[in-house]
């Protein structure tokens, strides 16, 4: 089963290496490139795809447009899956991501990108464990809560990795 994905990104560079590194695989379908969420949301109408990939900061404000773009999937196309990109480790854009629940929704930074195409499912079994041991443990509220939402969807997020 082929994959149909519509990629977002504004920043030039990353999205053709985004294009070059899906478009490696067998089973990925890049069916638009996107630079804005009114480009994006425009691509999602047009091409009916199974998951967008996006940034998280984006034109037309450059601030959260790829959370506002998977509320508003998630309103209209909540069969969408929504995986957006970040160079920030920033709890509270996760938390708002995933404040509709987790399914079909992953929140994962750029350099992590490149990783977990190379990560068999038991290691991430592994690393998403050693994740949340060290979120329960380092006493920032944000990341504690993370913990919890991503420990009741442990077994949906898992699926997808």
């Amino acid at each position: 089963m082929v994959v149909r994905i519509v990629v977002a990104e504004d920043s030039l560079l990353v999205r053709e290496g985004i294009e070059k590194l899906l478009g490696k695989q067998d089973d990925i379908e890049i069916v638009a490139l996107c630079v804005d969420l009114p480009e994006l949301l425009a691509a999602v109408e047009a091409h009916h795809p199974d998951a967008v990939l996006t940034d998280i900061r984006m034109p037309p404000n450059n601030s959260d447009e790829g959370i506002v773009a998977a509320t508003t999937l998630r309103e209209l196309h909540p069969e969408v899956g929504v995986v957006v990109l970040s160079q920030y480790v920033e709890p509270t854009y996760a938390l708002q991501l995933f404040d509709g629940g987790s399914q079909g929704r992953a929140y994962l930074l750029k350099e992590g990108l490149r990783l977990i195409f190379q990560m068999t499912h038991e290691h991430a079994v592994v690393a998403l464990q050693r994740w949340l041991v060290w979120a329960r443990r380092c006493q920032i509220p944000a990341f504690i809560e993370l913990a919890a939402k991503i420990t009741r969807h442990r077994d949906s997020i898992l699926v997808c990795v």
